[in-house]
């Protein structure tokens, strides 16, 4: 979808050079430890409640913890395992293009545009406002795992989505390790639609061993990948609702040997079926997706004692995604890695919108501020998914495009204008003080209160210098009330995990 977008020239989409000189923000955010430093001071009031929902969410809520105050961390954490349960999670407003299947999305006029905007909304949608929070975190994180450009497969990505990734997402890896090879959305990326026996396809072989099961380093060989593709040979598309055919004539029936496993001869699909079963219970993939799920919610370098830990609770459940979510969450290093995770930048924009409840009206806005961000949902076109370690991301122009994506979130005089935002802080953020106003704007965006030395910086940059008890008038809250919270979005607080 073209992205193109008038924003470009907003008044408020800043240079680097207007953003170091900007009304002293830069100085503030040097102040809390420099553009995406981890210091203790920002994490200093951040409680191990604070820190696992800021694990585990979008973006916490004043709401969130005070239900977790009430029934405590383990409680909690079930309840989000048990996302059916939680109310509230079926009132979430998806388009209703997402609940298609593939034949019906692909009749649909404009099929592909109005596809792929209905993904990025659903999930902007979901991850900002659902209660099964840790559902969203999980559905983002296989949708890296078992990444598909949705460039050109629209239909099939949103089927994808419906039928392999969120139904399987807390629940067993094999199932959706087999889900997924089986989905014409995968069979078409990495094409396996057009492995057959006359002339292997090699493509799907090795990423399924590389990149979905047993790493780079896991110990398979050329000869693996070339069996591999020789056993899922035949695997192909139609025009079904589920879109998978397998046609025997185009299977290589000779004997293979895959991971020193021998496959007799003269069997069908039952080759490609052992394959994917001996890859989702080697110990290999067991180690290596469990230290993703390490990266993504503990550290870029998870300890070892740690991944070794749930390993062995994956390898003890048959992969079964939520005793080893448990086990995760419940470690000491998890409960010790507080700020040791950059948010990336759609974890970023999601965030803003989740605790600020800014919505994004024009698609054509949304487009170029996640083009910016340069993140786009669905948009990472080699199968590896989005990287997920803070050297991805942590760069100067980064920083700028998020402190803009903040202001134009935030700024209530821009919206006014038509940005195509809307933005609900003045009735979310109400006070007769300044020192009331920034503790109205922090709870709103960290869900609780900011530690003294932060306050009075934030009460300085309100009241440009004034006391916290100055009277807050309509001209202040114009002028102020969305840069202050662009600038706690801003902040070490908010970027770092």
């Amino acid at each position: 979808m073209n992205s193109s977008s008038s924003l470009s020239s907003s008044p408020r989409t800043f240079s680097r050079r207007d953003f170091i000189k900007s009304t002293g923000a830069f100085a503030i955010l040097a102040g809390w430890g420099g553009p995406f430093a981890r210091q203790a001071g920002a994490s200093a009031m951040i409680t191990p409640q604070y820190h696992f929902l800021n694990r585990i969410s979008w973006g916490v809520r004043a709401s969130d913890l005070h239900r977790l105050s009430l029934i405590g961390i383990p409680a909690y954490l079930e309840e989000q395992l048990d996302p059916a349960r939680l109310p509230g999670v079926t009132r979430v407003r998806v388009p209703s293009v997402l609940n298609l299947d593939r034949r019906r999305a692909a009749r649909l006029r404009n099929a592909s545009d109005v596809c792929e905007l209905a993904l990025v909304q659903g999930m902007l949608s979901r991850a900002a406002t659902s209660p099964a929070q840790l559902l969203e975190r999980m559905v983002e994180f296989w949708s890296d795992h078992f990444n598909i450009s949705s460039e050109e497969l629209e239909p099939d990505s949103i089927d994808f989505q419906r039928r392999v990734i969120r139904p399987n997402a807390l629940g067993n890896f094999k199932t959706m390790l087999i889900a997924a090879a089986k989905h014409p959305a995968m069979l078409q990326y990495l094409d396996n639609y057009l492995n057959i026996a006359a002339h292997p396809n090699e493509n799907y072989a090795r990423e399924v061993m590389e990149l979905h099961t047993l790493g780079v380093d896991g110990g398979y060989t050329e000869a693996d990948v070339k069996a591999v593709a020789r056993a899922l040979t035949g695997w192909t598309i139609d025009d079904s609702v589920a879109g998978f055919f397998f046609e025997p004539d185009d299977h290589d029936m000779d004997a293979k040997t895959v991971l020193g496993t021998p496959l007799a001869a003269g069997r069908g699909i039952e080759d490609g079926m052992d394959v994917l079963n001996l890859l989702a219970n080697h110990a290999s993939t067991a180690h290596f997706v469990c230290r993703k799920l390490c990266v993504r919610f503990v550290s870029d370098n998870p300890p070892a004692s740690l991944v070794n830990a749930i390993t062995a609770v994956w390898i003890a459940n048959n992969g079964e995604i939520k005793p080893v979510l448990r086990a995760l969450f419940n470690s000491t290093e998890f409960a010790n890695a507080t700020g040791q995770k950059l948010r990336r930048p759609l974890d970023f924009f999601v965030g803003c919108l989740r605790t600020t409840g800014a919505t994004v009206t024009n698609i054509w806005v949304l487009y170029d501020l996640l083009s910016r961000l340069a993140q786009t949902p669905y948009d990472w076109h080699p199968p590896n998914g989005y990287p997920d370690v803070a050297g991805a991301w942590a760069n100067a122009n980064g920083l700028l495009e998020r402190w803009n994506a903040a202001q134009v979130l935030t700024d209530s005089a821009l919206n006014e204008r038509g940005s195509g935002v809307r933005s609900p802080l003045y009735s979310l953020v109400r006070a007769t003080t300044a020192g009331a106003l920034v503790d109205q704007a922090a709870l709103l965006i960290f869900g609780t209160p900011l530690d003294p030395d932060k306050r009075a910086e934030m009460v300085a940059f309100v009241t440009d210098g004034g006391p916290e008890t100055t009277k807050v008038t309509r001209a202040i809250l114009i002028a102020k009330l969305g840069s202050l919270c662009g600038l706690l979005l801003s902040s070490p607080m908010f970027q770092w995990r």
